[in-house]
């Protein structure tokens, strides 16, 4: 068992009414006693001190980049490109009782990307076709294995306005059909914003024949938005061309049918 230490009380504590010069005396004679003690002492409570400082900087590290990331994703979300898609001519129109019976009159559909978010999109690609089904809706388009046609630099969808209109042939047997059919109008759309993040919305449109006009229907399994991880990529000189008879639009056409095929 260790010895116990004996203090050496001075004189002027153990009077009746001690001194400070006493009492600071005592104290100096209690941490020369115990310097060793009190050092020990010293060193583990700076150590606890900082193990709790490394662990709030590690935490408050946590929460900036949390807060970074929600303010990111935000900023991207609020302020972000959000396209649809507007049908400006019907390209159809049914008819019941027509000089040819019941059935369809055939037209070109014509249609429009519009910007509903707050920033410009870029579009890259984008695919579209109609379907003819009996019952139910058709197949849904996957955006990862159906390739569309890429598209130049420039075409660009500004914030709150329309792209230019595109044309699509409807099928041409529709005209024969009779009014039992459902008819649709599907597609996806690849489209990138400023801060060079990539999105593909689907949409789908099925015909209402007793308004003669085209209305969203699907629901989320064929008309969404969202983020892609790994979005299409193409060489920057793969870009068509406006002559139809240039060398470069045959060879244009023939990488297309390649890299849709991959």
């Amino acid at each position: 068992m260790a010895p116990t230490k004996q203090l050496n009380i001075p004189s002027t504590i153990r009077a009746a009414r001690p001194t400070f010069r006493g009492w600071l005396l005592y104290i100096d004679t209690i941490i020369r006693s115990y310097k060793d003690e009190i050092g020990a002492t010293s060193t583990a409570v700076i150590a606890l001190f900082t193990i709790i400082l490394a662990v709030s900087t590690v935490f408050l590290w946590l929460i900036t980049k949390r807060s970074v990331r929600l303010s990111e994703r935000a900023l991207v979300d609020l302020e972000g490109p959000l396209l649809g898609v507007k049908i400006t001519n019907a390209g159809l129109e049914f008819h019941r009782h027509g000089p040819q019976g019941t059935g369809f009159t055939v037209g070109y559909l014509r249609f429009c990307f519009t910007n509903y978010g707050r920033t410009p999109a870029f579009i890259t690609e984008f695919f579209q076709d109609s379907k003819v089904v009996e019952v139910g809706f058709p197949d849904r388009l996957d955006p990862s294995i159906t390739r569309g046609a890429p598209m130049p630099h420039g075409i660009v969808v500004p914030p709150k306005d329309d792209s230019e209109i595109f044309e699509h042939g409807v099928l041409s047997d529709i005209g024969h059909l009779g009014g039992d059919k459902n008819i649709f109008f599907l597609g996806f759309v690849h489209y990138t914003d400023i801060f060079d993040n990539s999105y593909v919305c689907g949409f789908c449109f099925l015909f209402h024949k007793e308004s003669n006009r085209w209305v969203l229907a699907g629901g989320t399994k064929y008309n969404y938005r969202h983020k892609e991880n790994k979005p299409p990529t193409m060489p920057d000189w793969y870009q068509p061309t406006a002559d139809p008879d240039s060398v470069r639009t045959d060879i244009f056409s023939a990488i297309t049918k390649l890299w849709r095929n991959q």
